[in-house]
């Protein structure tokens, strides 16, 4: 986490960074620095600028990183960022972003004079999910969503700031020794723990149109320690117990964006976008809805009703504390715990309630993660299918991750399981969307079940594993992270086979990707990858880089001891033949012409 010190008398009213931006009045400060409203002398334009003191070098270069990231993106309720750079500045280095200035107020100043018109917030919120769907489309996380993020300007505008930035940075507004407690109140039980992916940007949504629709968070605790146990274990009210006229379809929707898990919120900003709509206009939004004869709920029951049992919410805090336990964790305490509740749950709730067969699951699958062949999760499912239904979430993804691994087994009914998972795929790109993680895991393991027996060595092997798996690719790479390793291992074997197919600037294309996201340093590619990258790029006439990338693999083959090995010589040879092309290219005269 980048950490930026703000320094008030570094830099001042007047100064010109650069040469070029002139800073003209101070507009405020937060955890990144000092907020400027200035002048760029060279566009001729009115700007903000932020700037900052970095505790450390590592600190200014991931800021550059997420400055980059967030001037990838233009939208028109994203504010646009304009420039950035770290300078010297007095005997520091100073970082600064230049972003466009939005003339308006916050929405925390908004809610700070009373609640605005219903009409108002859904079409704020639905301006805010468009500006989110264009983030996470292109990867990038805000991590900070919350009233005094969103501007609104004239004409009911609405810009969200600090994408790219937010990712990284935490307010340190009412900082305590223990944590942020401005940020924190909208957070996502998982941001606590760290793992984040686009659907924490969504319950950070659902706090903030809590606020929006009641005047009040859905939590309010007084210290960090207090929120982590609230967000991670206690039930959100629901919107219509502090404002009547809210309708049971306003409520769903919070209720479903306020999910303890990830998996049980909507999929995307869009989804979330589109129910909102159907607010405004009055209609029931396009979700599962209950029929005659009352089904079980489609979200997590995290719901504090009026009338509730207290064991039945002591027991949802026990669960939430157990899920929040890390992943390396141990294995017998994660037992021990959950050997202990579920008797209690089926005790007191009923062995069919969805709290009980939730903290089945939970057990289930933390089994089936740690051994494959483990039998509990199948178990489950029969369980999931009669408690939750068909199209749940959960039930989605147990019956996904079961036939995942059947349909790479060898002893599997291929055909039986095969149609089995396009079903399933089916009611999850449906129900879930045709982006989400489950469905995408779904289709590659899919992909990967049907590639499974084809050869390396058969061109026409080859050929066809690369149509299946790189038709999938762009949908990988559009809804998974850059870390996924479903996505890494497809976007891996699609070069690879590229390669095999002397297609090589396509492979070089895949194989750069990959190396930009850090994969051949995250994974460790061995010595044949690496050595195919380097031909690939030389094969496509880029003779320096191959070059060096050869000789690179050379002596690390010389350090293993390998360097007679039929790669070393190859590596060897090629090398020489793409400096003389390089040379050729350039017009550069052979070496032992050259005087020194």
């Amino acid at each position: 986490m980048a950490v930026i010190r703000r320094e008030e008398n570094v830099p001042q009213a007047g100064d010109v960074l650069d040469g070029r931006y002139r800073l003209d009045s101070r507009l405020g400060a937060g955890g990144f620095g000092t907020v400027w409203q200035g002048r760029d002398l060279r566009m001729n334009r009115d700007v903000a600028v932020k700037t900052g003191v970095p505790d450390n070098v590592e600190d200014a270069r991931r800021f550059v990183r997420e400055a980059e990231l967030a001037g990838s993106l233009a939208h028109p309720h994203i504010v646009t960022v304009h420039d950035f750079a770290h300078i010297d500045w007095e005997e520091r280095e100073l970082v600064y972003l230049v972003m466009e200035l939005v003339r308006g107020e916050s929405l925390a100043d908004v809610l700070r004079r009373g609640l605005p018109g219903f009409h108002d917030s859904v079409g704020w919120a639905v301006r805010i999910c468009s500006a989110l769907e264009a983030a996470h489309s292109a990867g990038i996380v805000h991590r900070d969503i919350k009233p005094a993020n969103v501007i609104i300007g004239a004409a009911d505008t609405l810009k969200v700031l600090d994408f790219g930035i937010a990712r990284r940075q935490l307010s340190r507004t009412d900082l305590t020794g223990n944590g942020i407690i401005g940020t924190a109140l909208y957070m996502a039980p998982e941001r606590f723990r760290g793992a984040v992916d686009a659907r924490s940007d969504l319950y950070s949504l659902g706090c903030l149109l809590m606020e929006m629709w009641t005047g009040r968070l859905p939590f309010l605790g007084t210290s960090w320690q207090e929120l982590y146990a609230q967000h991670i274990g206690a039930p959100p009210p629901r919107p219509s117990a502090f404002t009547p006229s809210l309708s049971a379809t306003a409520d769903q929707l919070v209720l479903d964006l306020l999910s303890k898990e990830a998996v049980g919120r909507p999929p995307h900003a869009a989804a979330v976008a589109q129910r909102l709509t159907s607010l405004a206009q009055g209609a029931e939004p396009t979700v599962p809805r209950p029929s005659t004869t009352p089904q079980p709920p489609s979200y997590t029951p995290t719901v504090l009703d009026e009338g509730a049992e207290p064991v039945r919410a002591a027991l949802r805090r026990r669960l939430g504390q157990i899920v929040a336990l890390p992943d390396d964790s141990d294995i017998g305490e994660f037992q021990e715990l959950l050997g202990a509740l579920i008797p209690e749950a089926q005790r007191e709730l009923g062995p069919d309630d969805p709290l009980t067969t939730e903290a089945v699951l939970v057990r289930a699958r933390r089994l089936w993660l740690r051994d494959p062949t483990d039998t509990a999760l199948a178990r489950t499912v029969p369980k999931l299918r009669r408690v939750f239904g068909e199209q749940d979430r959960r039930t989605i993804e147990a019956r996904a991750l079961l036939l995942g691994h059947q349909i790479q087994s060898e002893h599997a009914d291929r055909t039986a399981v095969t149609a089995e998972m396009r079903e399933v795929i089916k009611v999850a790109q449906n129900v879930l969307g045709p982006f989400d993680p489950v469905t995408l895991h779904a289709r590659a393991e899919l992909a990967t079940g049907l590639c499974k027996g084809l050869s390396q060595d058969r061109f026409e092997d080859v050929k066809r594993r690369r149509a299946i798996l790189e038709r999938l690719l762009p949908d990988l790479v559009r809804g998974l992270p850059a870390e996924d390793s479903h996505r890494r291992d497809i976007h891996l074997t699609v070069a690879d086979d590229a390669y095999l197919m002397q297609d090589y600037e396509t492979a070089a294309r895949y194989y750069d990707e990959l190396a930009a996201l850090g994969d051949s340093k995250d994974r460790g590619w061995p010595a044949k990858t690496f050595f195919a990258h380097a031909r690939s790029l030389g094969e496509s006439g880029e003779f320096e880089r191959a070059a060096a990338m050869l000789a690179q693999l050379t002596n690390t083959l010389a350090d293993e001891g390998n360097a007679r090995s039929y790669l070393g010589s190859e590596a060897r040879r090629l090398e020489s033949r793409y400096r003389r092309r390089l040379r050729r290219q350039t017009h550069q005269p052979r070496g032992w012409f050259t005087r020194g």
